[in-house]
């Protein structure tokens, strides 16, 4: 019989998410911090794992520190970690943007996965394992898109927390990577005009989005017993858009 793991999500909410614990195929306990949209994780239809939503607002310092105790005493140490965390789109020009746009983005983005790694990864290393993986964007690598400036600072300074991170705990028999898919259509691009996300389409090699069924199996992977020897590597999910 498999053994039962506890599983981190930060976002879980998130379509990506849901996807992934949907398709779990090993027992596990799911630890899923979400900001709105519990309904979606009570709806979770798989059998295998049991879900323990916790309200976790990231714009919130205090409670956001007082988090990882909360969980490290209910639930032990986790042995996977999924960053899905960010705000909805929106194009902002740089000419219109303020520092409290970026700083939402970074907010919810960064310093949740700071707040919460600075007290989970060292109980993670003294375990000697655990694997982590951040989900960021295919803006990470080659011409990053216009209007975007705020969501593209953020992903970048995640995945050099990313790759400081793998470094760091490599010894420690940690795998921590992160993957970078192109435009998925889910809710997050609700906030982005129609065309856009259909000349991103039409403008992709396979003449589609990416789906949260395309970057699934990826995080699966890296998260998964499998992965013993993968770690700090930025893996582009982009169906040949970005490479």
């Amino acid at each position: 019989m498999s053994e039962q793991k506890t599983i981190l999500i930060l976002g879980a909410s998130s379509e990506m998410a849901i996807a992934y614990i949907n398709h779990l195929k090993t027992p596990a306990t799911v630890v899923a911090l979400y900001n709105r949209s519990k309904e979606k994780l009570s709806q979770i239809q798989n059998q295998m794992i049991s879900v323990h939503p916790l309200h976790a607002d990231f714009n919130d310092l205090s409670a956001l520190e007082s988090l990882p105790a909360q969980i490290l005493e209910k639930f032990g140490t986790p042995q996977v970690i999924l960053h899905f965390a960010a705000p909805k789109h929106r194009f902002i020009r740089f000419k219109d943007a303020t520092w409290t746009d970026f700083e939402r983005d970074l907010h919810v983005q960064l310093r949740s996965a700071v707040c919460i790694l600075a007290q989970i990864l060292p109980a993670m290393a003294k375990a000697r394992r655990g694997k982590v993986v951040f989900v960021l964007s295919s803006c990470t690598a080659g011409i990053p898109p216009k209007f975007l400036a705020h969501y593209v600072t953020a992903k970048y300074a995640l995945l050099g927390l990313m790759k400081s991170l793998a470094s760091e705990y490599a010894d420690k028999s940690l795998q921590i990577n992160a993957i970078s898919p192109s435009m998925v259509e889910t809710s997050f691009l609700t906030e982005i005009p129609t065309q856009i996300v259909d000349l991103a389409k039409a403008q992709h090699p396979l003449k589609r989005n990416a789906s949260p069924a395309d970057v699934q199996e990826i995080i699966e992977y890296l998260a998964s017993d499998a992965n013993g020897f993968v770690t700090g590597n930025n893996i582009l999910v982009t169906g040949g858009s970005v490479f």
